[in-house]
């Protein structure tokens, strides 16, 4: 009886053991809305997103327990006992360093809380270990700094919510906040001029004047296009008079393009081409121009032109590729 009694104090301390400290922190939803970079003018802009976690603590704790948040770029895991340092990282380069929140289901005062990146918030005390708490966080993003995850190719900001209980029971947990980016395809071309050719120029086989000009798009390509207002959809002419209805008015030319990647291509007509072309990410090219376009007329057309003056009014059309 002796040994049988031993055996079953031995097995009631493990279990006593085993239901000393039981405690948790869960985060279980969050809710990040999706980002327009494209209708975002700003150069900073505010943020709203929600996250919510479950407190636990069902023995070992003293009153009530306190929590409190953070941001970290990198996932700090969950488990009990203290939780691993945090820092900024990076993040700073796409948010603002203070973030502030509210919060629901917090004994504490549920607004004004905030905390600076790398670091944690203020505490929160929820009414109960079973009261579901949910934090609102308002940030300030920095468009420069989402442009630059699109342009590597990423589609969402990423970073993690971590959060810790501070008391008696210590446990921590991460949270993956995945807010997902666009932004519409955006074209632009700048530096486009008026062009003059003397026939007096003429020197070899060909006549021609050259713009240098910045082509911008999202997708880093775009299409192009050309249509002359004279004959519009067919070859491209200048004319001496308001288009080409009369014999001998016109002047046949055609439009060449260049870049660094694709090198020259020549355009004919509306509709003659469907290359893509390289395109500047950056929407002032870094302050150099990356394609140039060439008006060129053929030696034997201007020579056999009458005097005066011949003109065209061309339209560029330029699309995200």
């Amino acid at each position: 009886m002796l040994f049988n009694t031993r055996n079953c104090l031995f097995l009631l301390l493990l279990l006593l053991w085993g239901r000393q400290v039981w405690a948790g922190f869960d985060f279980v939803s969050h809710d990040v809305p999706p980002i327009e970079i494209a209708t975002t003018t700003a150069d900073t802009f505010s943020y709203t997103f929600t996250v919510t976690f479950d407190p636990k603590c069902t023995s070992g704790c003293t009153g009530s327990q306190d929590y409190r948040l953070g941001f970290s770029p990198r996932s700090i895991g969950s488990g009990s006992g203290n939780a691993p340092a945090i820092s900024a990282g990076d993040l700073g380069s796409v948010m603002a360093n203070r973030a502030t929140f509210t919060t629901t289901g917090d004994s504490e005062d549920s607004s004004k809380k905030q905390f600076s990146l790398g670091g944690w918030s203020s505490t929160i005390s929820p009414f109960s270990s079973s009261t579901r708490v949910t934090a609102t966080y308002t940030v300030t993003l920095k468009k420069n700094g989402l442009l630059n995850i699109l342009t590597g190719g990423g589609d969402a900001l990423v970073f993690y919510l971590v959060g810790e209980d501070v008391d008696s029971a210590r446990y921590y947990d991460s949270r993956e906040i995945s807010i997902p980016l666009s932004r519409a395809n955006e074209v632009k071309i700048s530096g486009l001029e008026d062009v003059v050719l003397n026939s007096a120029d003429l020197s070899g086989n060909n006549l021609d004047a050259d713009i240098g000009v910045c082509v911008f798009s999202t997708t880093a390509e775009v299409r192009l296009d050309f249509d002359g207002a004279n004959v519009p959809g067919q070859d491209y002419q200048l004319s001496r008079t308001s288009g080409c209805n009369q014999s001998g008015q016109c002047v046949p030319y055609r439009i060449r393009v260049w870049t660094l990647n694709e090198g020259w291509l020549t355009y004919r007509r509306k509709g003659h081409r469907q290359a893509k072309w390289t395109a500047s990410t950056n929407v002032q090219c870094n302050g150099t121009d990356n394609m140039t376009i060439r008006v060129r007329l053929k030696k034997n057309d201007v020579n056999n032109a009458g005097t005066g003056v011949y003109q065209d009014t061309m339209t560029v059309i330029v699309s995200a590729a």
